[in-house]
């Protein structure tokens, strides 16, 4: 970047600044998704079309980087970044209509098509790194996703109380999405001794009930520790993944090319599902089960967790 489309860039910044200091709308990670895609945006319209105003931009500026994304991008990141993109320029009060989906010609987005999960030898080698990296918090992270089903915010804001009282009542209570509470059952021995563990490392740390799990106790330690974690499977991914991760199965779909944290929920609702339906739980029922633990309430969606193709498109 040039030094007059930097001082272009920096200008933009400066303009959605606002919305990142004054916008209150939904979640804090959510806004600052929206951010980054909005500063990659910037950086796009300061090099080729030196743009001054954010709120000016229009389709033109639409269509290039819809083009632009085409071409770097899954299908789904591109719908994810123009989505961020159009709702930062409304907050700011755009003066343009910009193109929907349909009129950028976007391709469809497909979910559930892939399976995402933690294979058991991935979950073991991800437990041998977090100790022999010294990180107790990494260890415990994938200890919690994999057999509670816990996305890693939900770790990253874990308090010493729910594992105390998941020990007491054979639940472990977590706070989700949009401040949706759901009881995650303890109901294998994996399970308990994972609690137990947990309770030694709490006992260990001297943490009280009302700090955070993994997370430093002061303002902001949330934020950090999401990015520690991210950090830290980023540094140690190649490592962790099975040689034979991408080896097909009959009649499953095909696994991801990487691993991610949110894979080691997708772990836990293919363990649970197969647990329920080897105890004589139909698979209706084994479904709605599992998205329950899951916080979906939705079976349609706990088939994009599940390992098995969607019924008719079974391999030959």
């Amino acid at each position: 970047m040039q030094n007059g489309e930097q001082n272009l860039y920096n200008n933009l910044l400066r303009q959605i600044d606002r919305y990142k200091r004054y916008c209150h709308e939904g979640s804090y990670k959510t806004r600052e998704r929206y951010y980054n895609a909005c500063k990659r945006f910037c950086a796009f319209l300061a090099e080729e079309f030196h743009t001054q105003k954010f709120v000016n931009i229009g389709a033109k500026q639409f269509y290039a980087y819809a083009e632009y994304l085409k071409t770097r991008k899954s299908a789904a990141t591109v719908q994810t970044e123009l989505s961020a993109i159009r709702k930062v320029y409304e907050w700011l009060d755009g003066k343009n209509k910009l193109p929907d989906n349909r009129k950028l010609s976007l391709a469809v987005r497909r979910v559930g098509t892939v399976n995402h999960a933690w294979t058991p030898e991935e979950y073991r080698n991800g437990l041998a790194l977090g100790i022999s990296s010294n990180r107790d918090d990494a260890y415990y992270a994938i200890r919690i996703a994999y057999l509670f089903g816990a996305r890693k915010n939900e770790v990253c804001t874990m308090r010493v109380y729910q594992i105390k009282e998941a020990v007491r009542n054979d639940e472990l209570i977590i706070k989700g999405k949009g401040g949706q509470i759901r009881a995650v059952p303890v109901r294998n021995d994996e399970q308990k001794a994972a609690l137990a563990e947990l309770m030694t490392y709490i006992r260990r740390n001297d943490l009280k009930p009302g700090d955070y799990l993994i997370s430093d106790q002061f303002k902001g330690g949330v934020q950090r520790e999401n990015k520690r974690l991210d950090n830290w499977l980023s540094y140690y991914r190649n490592q962790i993944a099975s040689r034979d991760r991408l080896q097909a199965e009959d009649g499953r779909k095909p696994r991801s090319a990487t691993i991610t944290w949110h894979g080691l929920r997708h772990a836990y609702a293919q363990n649970l599902y197969a647990e329920l339906r080897r105890s004589g739980d139909s698979e209706k029922s084994a479904k709605q089960k599992t998205s329950e633990a899951l916080g979906h309430h939705r079976v349609g969606i706990t088939n994009i967790y599940l390992a098995e193709l969607p019924a008719g498109k079974k391999k030959t």
